[in-house]
């Protein structure tokens, strides 16, 4: 499942379609559970396993509580490592990006404040 257009929090756009040459971007949406990150993480783990070396989860989507929101991607990078991958955040908003850097977590991912590079 990837994005179609979007805009980040800071206005910039970019076009969500994926060919063989981009990575695909996951959108992480709702609130935050178990099941949730258990689906994100098979989501991932699939597009892995599929040949992709690089994902993108946006996580502009996410509701509730921004602990348990960095818990699931943890978890995400989690799985995307143990599958030989890697996970970028991509539409963090300042809520989130303070608390990654609070738990001191900004150097495990690559965040992207303007949208995946072209």
């Amino acid at each position: 499942m990837c994005a179609d257009d979007c805009v980040c929090p800071d206005g910039s756009a970019f076009r969500g379609e994926t060919d063989e040459f981009d990575p695909p971007i996951v959108m992480l949406a709702g609130a935050v559970d178990a099941d949730a990150t258990a689906a994100w993480c098979a989501q991932v783990r699939a597009l892995l396993l599929g040949g992709h070396r690089s994902i993108w989860c946006d996580v502009r989507g996410l509701s509730g509580r921004a602990a348990a929101a960095v818990e699931a991607v943890a978890r995400i990078q989690l799985t995307a490592r143990r599958s030989g991958g890697r996970v970028r955040v991509l539409c963090a908003d300042d809520r989130l990006l303070a608390v990654f850097e609070l738990a001191g977590l900004t150097d495990l991912w690559s965040i992207a404040e303007h949208g995946p590079p072209r």
